[in-house]
């Protein structure tokens, strides 16, 4: 008996160890279950900030004064709604694109032995005029690079930008950054 109570043992320790390490190949996969109900909303997130969205900006634009020193510059998009209750910005490079020195309009700015430079824009519908004490046409460099370029935002009434305090309108590189304008 004791040697079938023996035997049995073993019969029964390695029949599970078969059974145990016997592993099959997966299934496929079953079908879809059905869709559960919808959960409940979440609350509402509150409003955020007004953003820049209605801010139009010109490219860097070739201007050319006349021989007494006005020009103009087209803005289709510069209505009586901006001129009344919006702001315009005007910026001057007199440099490269890749080498930018830029200014705020009105500019007044000194260069070396020269009288300064007078720069003033004029609003009104559809254009932008300008007037300065020197012919600032645009022109190419030696290098073939142009310079002296000029760009504008038109910044519409009630936008956030027009109401921002912690941006230098007077800083072209902080005004870019900020509508994130695009050169």
């Amino acid at each position: 008996m004791k040697k079938l109570t023996f035997n049995l043992s073993w019969a029964l320790v390695l029949g599970m160890l078969l059974f145990s390490a016997c592993k099959g190949d997966d299934g496929g996969v079953g079908p879809a279950g059905p869709a559960g109900a919808a959960g409940t909303p979440g609350p509402s997130g509150s409003a955020g900030p007004a953003g820049t969205a209605n801010v139009t900006y010109s490219a860097w634009l070739d201007v050319t004064f006349d021989s007494l020193g006005f020009a103009s510059i087209r803005a289709p998009k510069l209505t009586a709604s901006i001129l009344n209750q919006g702001d315009v910005k005007v910026y001057f490079n007199f440099n490269t694109s890749a080498d930018p020195f830029i200014v705020p309009l009105p500019c007044s700015v000194t260069n070396g032995a020269l009288p300064n430079i007078e720069i003033t824009p004029f609003l009104s519908i559809d254009t932008i005029g300008l007037e300065s004490n020197y012919l600032l046409s645009t022109a190419t460099n030696p290098a073939g690079a142009k310079i002296r370029q000029f760009r504008y935002i038109l910044i519409p009434g009630g936008t956030a930008a027009r109401k921002a305090n912690d941006v230098d309108w007077k800083n072209y590189e902080a005004v870019k950054a900020y509508l994130g304008l695009k050169d």
